[in-house]
C-alpha cells in the first residue's frame, strides 16, 4: 500500500511505462547528470551534457503528468495520484529525519530542501539515511551565503558565496523587458549580492526599496530616455500574414510601414525583423515615431510592479507599498518639489 493513498503497487510484475521511465531516469541520473562536472571537458561538451540532462528531466516530468491527463491514451489516474503521494511522503519523511538529526529545515521546493547547517557530518548522515530508508540519492546541490523566503509559493532569493544572486521565478530576465526596468532590476540584484552579514542585509533591503522608488519617480517625471522604454520583439512572419489576431509589436510594425510608405518606401517588414516600440496612451507606437509625452506611464508602472514584486516580496515589501509612500509624499510636498 502507498501511504496517504488508497492505491497499492504490485511487486511481482513491472509495466512497460515503469521500465521506460525508469531507464530514462537511470540514464540521466547515473550518466548525463554527472558528466558536466567532469574535468577536462570543453565548454561545448559541458553545455551539451547539461542540455541533454535537462531535456531528459523535462521528459521524465511530463511522463508523470501525462498519466493524469484524460486525453492521453494510457491515462490512469491512480498512477499519477500514487506518484504524487510517494513524492509527498519522501519529502515529508526527509524533513522529519533532518529535524531528528538537529538540522534546521528552512524551506521546501518540490523535490528540494533548504537546510541550515555547516556540519558536513550532519548532512552526510541525512544522505545515508535517505539511501537506506527511501532508496533516494540525496546530493548537496549548492551552498549559500544567505537565503530569503517569501510567503508566495516558489518565490525566494538565495545568494551564493561568490555573491551571485539567484531568484526563483525571474521576470526581470526576460529579453523583451524595457532596458529601463531591466537596469533598475539588475542594480537591485547587485545590491543583494553585496550583503555579507545580517546588518549588511538590513541596509541592502533599504537600498533595494529606494532603487524601486527612485525608478518609479523618474518614470513619473518623464526623466527616462524614451529609448530605454522601448520593447524589442522579433516578427515571426511578415506583417501582411497577420489577418485576425494582431499582436502589439505587429501593430507597431504596420504603423511604421504606413509611415514609410508616405515617405516613398513600400518595403514590408518580414520574418526575423526586430521592431522597437513603446506603449502609449493610444495603444502602441514604433519608437521612431513616439514622443515621451505620449508614454502610458501606468502601463510601465505595471511592468515595474510585476518585475520588482518578485524581488521585493521576500524582502517584506511590495511595489504597492512603495507607490503608497510616493503618493503620500506627493500629497504633502507636491510631485515637482525639488530636495
Amino acid at each position: 500500500m502507498i501511504k496517504g493513498s488508497k492505491h497499492w503497487i504490485c511487486n511481482k510484475r513491472r509495466g512497460i511505462i515503469s521500465l521506460l521511465v525508469g531507464s530514462l531516469r537511470d540514464i540521466r541520473v547515473n550518466y548525463y547528470k554527472p558528466l558536466p562536472k567532469m574535468e577536462g571537458l570543453s565548454s561545448d561538451e559541458r553545455n551539451l551534457y547539461s542540455v541533454v540532462s535537462q531535456a531528459l528531466k523535462v521528459i521524465l516530468n511530463a511522463s508523470y503528468g501525462v498519466l493524469g491527463a484524460p486525453i492521453f491514451p494510457l491515462f490512469f489516474l491512480p498512477v499519477a495520484d500514487s506518484t504524487a503521494a510517494i513524492g509527498r511522503n519522501i519529502i515529508t519523511e526527509t524533513v522529519e529525519a533532518a529535524k531528528n538529526n538537529d538540522i534546521e529545515v528552512l524551506y521546501g521546493d518540490t523535490d528540494s530542501l533548504f537546510i541550515k547547517s555547516i556540519d558536513q557530518n550532519e548532512i552526510d548522515s541525512l544522505i545515508t539515511w535517505s539511501q537506506k530508508n527511501q532508496g533516494v540519492d540525496l546530493e548537496l546541490e549548492a551552498k549559500y551565503r544567505y537565503a530569503v523566503f517569501s510567503e508566495r509559493k516558489k518565490n525566494y532569493i538565495v545568494v551564493k558565496n561568490d555573491g551571485k544572486v539567484v531568484i526563483k521565478g525571474l521576470t526581470g530576465k526576460k529579453s523583451h523587458i524595457p532596458l529601463f526596468v531591466k537596469e533598475a532590476f539588475y542594480e537591485a540584484i547587485e545590491k543583494l549580492g553585496e550583503a555579507e552579514t545580517e546588518k549588511d542585509f538590513e541596509k541592502v533591503k533599504t537600498e533595494v526599496r529606494n532603487i524601486a522608488r527612485e525608478s518609479n519617480k523618474l518614470l513619473k517625471e518623464d526623466k527616462v530616455p524614451i529609448e530605454k522604454l522601448a520593447f524589442r520583439m522579433m516578427l515571426s512572419k511578415s506583417t501582411n500574414m497577420y489577418k485576425t489576431t494582431i499582436p502589439q509589436h505587429v501593430r507597431a510594425a504596420k504603423i511604421l510601414e504606413e509611415h514609410n510608405r508616405e515617405n516613398g518606401d513600400n518595403e514590408l517588414m518580414k520574418a526575423g525583423d526586430i521592431i522597437s516600440f513603446v506603449k502609449t496612451n493610444g495603444g502602441v507606437k514604433p519608437l521612431k515615431l513616439a514622443k515621451i509625452r505620449e508614454i502610458d506611464k501606468k502601463k510601465y508602472e505595471e511592468i515595474m510592479k510585476s518585475t520588482f514584486d518578485q524581488l521585493l516580496g521576500p524582502l517584506g515589501y511590495s511595489f504597492d507599498d512603495i507607490l503608497g509612500v510616493t503618493k503620500l509624499e506627493d500629497l504633502f510636498w507636491g510631485s515637482n518639489t525639488e530636495n
